[in-house]
């Protein structure tokens, strides 16, 4: 009897127990939904103000989505440069070398068919410059190109690379440039993309620069951001374009010269001897050297008796010279074997660059091709009978 009373009492605590814990939270439930609902009618007073910041958040989400990306997404790239063209015109490719944001990472000495191709993690934000050393050395070409995700070739007629969204971006507006001149148009691209990767590329480009007024250049540099303008490229494009600068219209001409087969000619044998000069700085293996020659003997034949054309083979091998001058035949004398001299004296980082001397040696122009350069012998020659 006694046994089965304290069973009974052990449940009935047991029970007990469970009922007022029960209703203990039963009650702090109901405090807490209490509090919740105070809250929110306080709340309520302020959804206007949360719209808002809703639709400020929602604003910078579509502006992000529309911005145009300054980084490559990251992962696997890889890089290549055909230069068959070289090979094929009798040029030797003696390295390739790539350096990411003023750093070198990796040199190429042997490629399959004439491509030298460089393969890696793509990082946000970087830039590589792939520099390429022909002729022993004595030509250098580079190309700057954003690291993306991707395959990236370049495109040899723009010196550009291309591939990925940033770099094709890039390559149009350089394209659209060598075809059009039109400096407003460059103009408006830096400005509009002052803090972008692809400002930087632009200027970067050495067909746009061999191609630009370098006053213009230097305007344009002066609009990009203190980060692109501070970066390893940026202070070498810098460089580039105030050394440019010191050898500008109204400058006297520097005297330069070279060896062949015994003979040393200088560019005073021909400069500042009383007759207007267009020396046309270029190479056999170059293709728009050899697309701008018929313009160059237009002038020759056209104006020979007052004007005196003068073709300076750079960074050339002088034997492929002299069988691109009887190829092409040209009929307006020559600089052979001046390698990296005449474009040392006035900072050429891109051919053919044609350099317009007056008759007491002075420089008028520089960088005019075709019908602009053809313009500008005529008025010359009409000011100046």
């Amino acid at each position: 009897m006694c046994a089965n009373s304290y069973v009974l009492f052990s449940l009935f605590r047991n029970w007990l127990l469970l009922a007022v814990v029960g209703c203990g939270l039963f009650c702090w439930a109901i405090l807490r939904l209490v509090d919740y609902i105070v809250i929110l009618g306080k709340n309520v007073l302020d959804m206007k103000k949360f719209g808002f910041l809703i639709l400020v958040a929602a604003a910078c989400a579509l502006v992000a989505c529309n911005e145009k990306p300054n980084k490559g997404e990251g992962g696997d790239y890889s890089l290549s440069w055909d230069l068959q063209t070289v090979l094929t015109s009798g040029g030797t490719v003696d390295s390739v070398v790539m350096a990411v944001n003023g750093k070198h990472v990796q040199t190429l000495t042997d490629a399959a068919d004439g491509i030298y191709k460089f393969e890696g993690v793509a990082e946000d934000g970087t830039v590589a410059k792939v520099t390429a050393y022909i002729n022993h050395s004595e030509f250098v070409a580079n190309v700057l190109a954003a690291l993306e995700a991707g395959t990236i070739s370049v495109d040899n007629d723009t010196q550009c690379a291309v591939g990925t969204p940033i770099n094709d971006d890039v390559r149009g507006m350089v394209s659209s440039f060598l075809n059009d001149q039109a400096a407003s148009a460059l103009a408006s691209y830096i400005a509009d993309n002052a803090a972008d990767l692809r400002a930087l590329l632009v200027l970067g480009n050495e067909a746009v620069r061999s191609m630009s007024a370098p006053t213009d250049m230097q305007k344009l540099f002066e609009q990009m951001s203190p980060k692109l303008k501070n970066s390893a490229y940026g202070k070498e494009i810098k460089v580039a374009i105030d050394k440019t600068c010191s050898t500008l219209a109204g400058a006297k001409f520097v005297d330069f010269e070279a060896t062949y087969n015994g003979k040393t000619q200088r560019l005073s044998d021909y400069v500042g001897k009383g007759k207007l000069v267009v020396a046309d700085f270029w190479a056999s293996w170059c293709g728009p050297c050899r697309k701008e020659i018929p313009n160059l003997i237009n002038i020759h034949e056209k104006y020979g008796d007052k004007v005196l054309v003068l073709g300076i083979a750079t960074w050339d091998n002088p034997e492929d010279t002299e069988k691109a001058i009887a190829e092409l035949k040209i009929p307006y004398p020559q600089m052979l074997n001046t390698q990296k001299a005449g474009s040392d004296a006035y900072s050429i980082t891109g051919i053919p660059e044609i350099i317009v001397f007056a008759p007491d040696g002075t420089i008028l122009h520089r960088g005019l091709r075709g019908q602009e350069l053809e313009n500008a012998v005529v008025e010359y020659l009409q000011t100046h009978p």
